[in-house]
């Protein structure tokens, strides 16, 4: 954000940018986020080196010699997923209403 105001942009620029990061773009019904891409990425490089580290391969084989770097950042990766899920977890979102959704609410409402 700071090299960002540094650079020209505007802090409503900046706002707008964390609220994709934070709440994602919904393309077609389906909400896509790239905080949720990312803690995908993390997952499959965890499973990945869980995968590669119990296997019999010749890439295994390379990952066993130096076993307890890889299980380190197999760990951090881990705990970066972890945290990623608490904070989509925490983060604001607001709920979906669609055009007939709402119409149903107001049509109920007003039989009351």
């Amino acid at each position: 954000p700071v090299m960002g105001l540094i650079w020209g942009a505007r802090p409503a620029d900046i706002a707008e940018l964390w609220r994709f990061v934070a709440q994602g773009a919904t393309y077609g019904g389906v909400t896509l986020s790239p905080v949720g891409l990312l803690k995908f990425l993390l997952v499959f490089a965890v499973f990945f080196l869980s995968a590669a580290l119990s296997g019999r391969s010749g890439l295994a084989e390379k990952l066993r010699q130096k076993e307890r770097g890889w299980l380190t950042v197999n760990l951090i990766l881990a705990v970066l997923v972890v945290c990623l899920a608490g904070f989509m977890k925490t983060t604001e979102r607001t709920p979906k209403t669609s055009q007939r959704q709402s119409s149903d609410t107001a049509n109920a409402m007003a039989r009351m």
